[in-house]
């Protein structure tokens, strides 16, 4: 995922490769550790809400989506936020590549867990 957000960063901002490839490192390793712990209270919260109206309950497909989806939109404010703490970057500029990579990064995740 870090390969697939260094050619977005790169792509879309024009930062070197070497800027690129910190940003994208360091956004997914802020991203995977808060994002762990976010995630754990959010997917509670939302299975205890959710999981009474759905028909297979907790794995009803509809969780499947929406736990990629919140994981999607987590990873993306908190990626975009790390970076633009650290490099100083507006987040209006850090945004689009960032929601683009991470788009990429989940489709491949996506694809693989379906293909395996």
């Amino acid at each position: 995922m870090i390969v697939i957000e260094l050619f977005t960063i790169h792509s879309f901002l024009k930062f070197s490769w070497k800027k690129s490839f910190l940003m994208s490192l360091i956004g997914n390793l802020v991203s995977g550790f808060i994002g762990t712990f976010v995630m754990v209270f959010a997917m509670i919260l939302w299975h205890f809400v959710v999981d009474s109206f759905l028909p297979h309950g907790t794995f009803d497909i509809v969780n499947w989506i929406a736990t990629f989806v919140l994981m999607f939109c987590g990873s993306v404010l908190i990626e975009t936020l790390a970076i633009k703490l650290i490099y100083k970057e507006k987040i209006k500029r850090l945004f689009l590549p960032m929601m683009i990579g991470n788009l990429f990064s989940y489709i491949f995740i996506l694809v693989a867990m379906l293909v395996h």
